[in-house]
């Protein structure tokens, strides 16, 4: 009975420990898996009715519209069909790997895309049960996003690499903002705001390592955001205009800001906070609008030999500060009012605290409502610090006042 126990034994082992790729169904191997980082969305060239799908995958391709550059070991894989889900079951057939979209952190859509219909195109991103709705978008300006998935790229930096530090550093300037999928849902499903989306515009740089092998590498560079209305992509607002809309819908982080002191030398100022509040106020059945921004700022930088270091000079500052400010946030006032969209969150604050009012008078009619609203912008500005320097660098005694 023994040698039966123990051979019963050793076959119960032989048959758990026999392998378990026919036990564990949708089983699919790590080294057999390409892990997509970020894809590009366009338009066809060749059909208006199909979709254009390209993205990097590491190592060589089998077949199809695969380009192996010469100086990575990434294929770029493009394919186009119907739709996303009819292409990318396209690729499936002759692509070597498993595609995996568990891990997409970038979806680029060409500007032809976006002017076509955004929700077109995100469509598939968001019922695809394996992309995170952290995955972050961004609208390629002035051409396609295969062109940019093609010459964004170096011999030792990957695409991903350049979008995710360009992303992580939006904050330096606050001309842009860290929006993921699930944000821009949200924005397009809301039924008085427009979506704002980051860009990217292409700069024609061509990098030292790659000019002896002919390649084409281009900079990106993230300037501001795409403006959408109905779904689709109308125009950019960049440099002022853009800080502007994050100053008003919270999203700048830092930034910069050049004033003069009383003989035109420049002062630079680092923006360290800044918060604001839009508050709508019903009069005589019309609505008003204020938006309240304070902020903080550093002296960090001065060119002239005057000591600006004292009570009135620093009021001026300040109010030189709160000027410009200002001038943003009107301008992307004046952008929104003009073109009859709301990415400032003011129909937001509206519905919020007039809900009934809304519902009776402005909710089929927003934004085009918006032109006719009055808005006032108040800017108040502080002076922290100036950085342990009580006086500016070489200023001569006789300059003291």
């Amino acid at each position: 009975m023994k040698k039966i126990y123990i051979l019963i034994i050793i076959f119960c082992a032989l048959f758990m420990f026999s392998g378990c790729e026919k036990i564990v169904r949708g089983r699919i191997e790590l080294e057999k898996t390409g892990f997509i980082r970020a894809a590009g969305f366009d338009k066809s060239e060749k059909n208006d009715d199909n979709v254009k799908l390209t993205f990097a995958l590491k190592g060589k391709s089998s077949g199809g519209d695969a380009k192996q550059p010469a100086s990575s070991g990434f294929s770029i894989i493009t394919e186009e069909g119907k739709t996303l889900f009819d292409t990318n079951r396209k690729v499936r057939t002759f692509v070597s790997k498993n595609i995996f979209w568990g891990h997409l952190f970038f979806i680029l859509i060409g500007e032809d895309a976006a002017k076509d219909d955004i929700v077109k195109y995100l469509d598939f991103v968001t019922r695809n049960q394996d992309i995170r709705l952290t995955s972050h978008v961004i609208i390629v300006k002035g051409t396609t996003a295969e062109d940019a998935i093609n010459k964004i790229r170096t011999k030792d930096i990957t695409i991903t690499e350049t979008l995710s530090s360009l992303v992580h550093n939006s904050g330096e300037l606050s001309v842009a903002s860290e929006l993921e999928l699930g944000d821009i849902i949200q924005m397009l499903d809301c039924e008085y705001a427009c979506a704002y989306i980051p860009y990217i515009e292409l700069n024609n740089k061509i990098k030292e390592e790659e000019e002896k092998e002919g390649k084409e590498v281009l900079e990106p560079s993230l300037l501001g955001y795409a403006i959408f209305k109905d779904e689709k992509l109308i125009g950019y607002i960049n440099g002022g205009t853009a800080r502007g809309a994050n100053w008003v819908n919270n999203k700048g982080e830092t930034g910069t800001t050049i004033v003069e002191d009383s003989k035109g030398k420049e002062i630079c100022l680092e923006i360290i906070s800044i918060k604001s509040k839009t508050t709508p106020e019903m009069k005589d059945d019309k609505i008003n609008i204020k938006i309240e921004i304070n902020m903080t700022s550093d002296i960090v930088e001065y060119e002239g030999r005057e000591d600006i270091f004292k009570e009135k000079i620093l009021k001026d500052i300040e109010k030189q500060q709160a000027e410009i400010i200002k001038k943003e946030v009107q301008s992307a006032i004046k952008y929104a009012k003009e073109n009859e969209v709301d990415f400032l969150g003011i129909g937001d604050a509206v519905y919020h605290k007039y809900p009934i009012e809304w519902e009776k008078k402005y909710k089929d009619k927003w934004p085009s409502m918006l032109k006719n609203v009055p808005i006032s912008v108040d800017v108040k500005t502080k002076i922290n610090r100036t950085h342990n320097i009580t006086q500016p660098t070489a200023m001569k005694e006789g300059n003291k006042k």
